[in-house]
């Protein structure tokens, strides 16, 4: 069967809003007939299928489909932050509880932009190493700056 892209999308918004992981969200798809009506779904995609559609996934587009929802806004207020990760299994405590030396450091940061009123992300950038912030702080703004007109306070 083939999915479209506004069914992956879908389905991917609804993970993340219930806070499943793959194999949860088609779970929950099989109990919700009425969302797999108004989807068109005749079937629920394998797992895999939406992770493979996500590694896919043109993050170009993604960020014209933002930039289309947000324009409809009359009023934006802007925020970015940005978070690193781990994608160890390990948690630092029991490294160091082992006496394990790990010499391979897995890490990913995050930036994002959102809208606070709307609590929409606006732009978003990955990065595999650490960094400073200020590094992505002018890529997230370009990527807003088509929504607002900056005020500074």
């Amino acid at each position: 069967m083939v999915y479209t892209q506004h069914q992956h999308i879908v389905i991917l918004i609804m993970k993340t809003y219930f806070r499943l992981d793959y194999r949860g969200i088609c779970n929950l798809l099989l109990e919700m007939s009425n969302i797999r009506s108004a989807l068109g779904l005749k079937q629920i995609p394998h797992f895999t299928t939406i992770q493979k559609f996500l590694k896919r996934f043109n993050t170009m587009l993604f960020d014209k489909l933002i930039s289309q929802v947000v324009t409809s806004f009359e009023d934006v207020t802007i925020a970015i932050d940005a978070t690193e990760f781990t994608s160890s299994y390990s948690s630092e405590y029991y490294v160091k509880r082992i006496n394990m030396d790990s010499k391979s450091k897995h890490f990913l940061k995050s930036t994002i932009a959102i809208d606070v009123k709307n609590q929409l992300i606006l732009a978003m950038r990955l990065r595999k190493s650490p960094s400073n912030d200020n590094k992505d702080f002018k890529p997230i703004l370009k990527k807003t700056d088509k929504f607002v007109i900056l005020k500074w306070f």
